[in-house]
């Protein structure tokens, strides 16, 4: 006998939150398909996209640095991740990790990750690693991209910053993007192509 799917328990009001997220959290992560993570101290810097991480920079030590990104070296393949289309996670050898993001599409498509409930005034770093083959754009503005946007109340666009961008070819190049949360509510991280090709 199997028991009851998690939408069947929704549907009979028998769902509750995960323990130690709050009921605001749960709701803000089963609609945005993503979530956020507090590892258990120590905690070795986990990466994301390819060797990207993000971390709160005041908050731990940095032998304890914690990610707030889930599945960010995407070895779970993807898990919290909304993948557009051309978007897929595979495995590559010489790598900055095991599993990457790979992103072939024509036009706009990148792969999403939100990070809900930073804390305003802290200071965080996003750091990944980003390689191109043959990335044309097809507007002036077109890339291949890394970019963190920042959101408050009733998705209200606050900033955003690209901070990576590629054309061409290239090998594994780190980027890395360090800034205060003012107003946000939650970030939210895009990996892939911008008005390009590739």
């Amino acid at each position: 006998m199997h028991g009851d799917s998690d939408e069947e328990k929704r549907e009979k009001g028998q769902f509750s939150e995960p323990q130690g997220v709050t009921r605001r959290q749960f709701i803000q992560w089963s609609s945005l398909v993503s979530g956020w993570v507090a590892l258990p101290n120590p905690t070795k810097l986990l990466s994301l996209g390819s060797g990207l991480s993000m971390f709160p920079q005041k908050s731990a030590p940095r032998a304890a640095k914690i990610t707030l990104i889930d599945d960010g070296s995407f070895q779970a393949g993807g898990l919290g991740w909304q993948l557009g289309g051309g978007c897929r996670i595979v495995t590559l050898e010489g790598a900055p990790s095991p599993h990457v993001l790979h992103v072939q599409n024509r036009g706009s498509s990148t792969a999403r990750a939100v990070i809900l409930s930073p804390k305003p005034g802290e200071t965080y770093t996003v750091h990944g690693f980003m390689r191109t083959a043959g990335v044309n754009p097809l507007e002036p503005d077109g890339c291949a991209l890394m970019s963190l946007d920042q959101f408050w109340y009733a998705a209200w666009f606050l900033e955003g910053k690209k901070f990576a961008t590629l054309t061409g070819s290239h090998e594994w190049i780190s980027f890395s993007y360090t800034f205060k949360c003012g107003l946000a509510e939650w970030f939210e991280l895009s990996l892939g192509l911008y008005r390009a090709e590739g």
